[in-house]
């Protein structure tokens, strides 16, 4: 299992009622909200620089390419990027 550390966190007290309240109806420590809630931001911001550099990337060969934007439809694909949930 992976070594935990404390820290400090102060919420307004609206916060704080809110994440007891799923807590109680999820029936698990604030805790393991608080780590749920920060894995999954940080899933969400790992996500989007990742669709970011790849959104760059297509941008950039579509830049250096006609072949490659005729044959992949550069706008196709930057829109599946922008609309995928990664």
């Amino acid at each position: 299992m992976e070594r935990t550390r404390d820290i400090h966190v102060s919420l307004p007290d609206t916060l704080l009622e809110s994440l007891d309240r799923v807590a109680r109806e999820r029936r698990v420590r604030r805790a393991q909200l608080v780590r749920e809630a920060v894995a999954g931001f940080l899933s969400r911001v790992e996500a989007e620089r990742v669709q970011r550099e790849m959104a760059d990337y297509v941008e950039a060969l579509a830049d250096h390419s006609e072949d490659f934007v005729a044959e992949t439809d550069a706008h196709t694909v930057h829109r599946l990027l922008r609309d995928t949930k990664w």
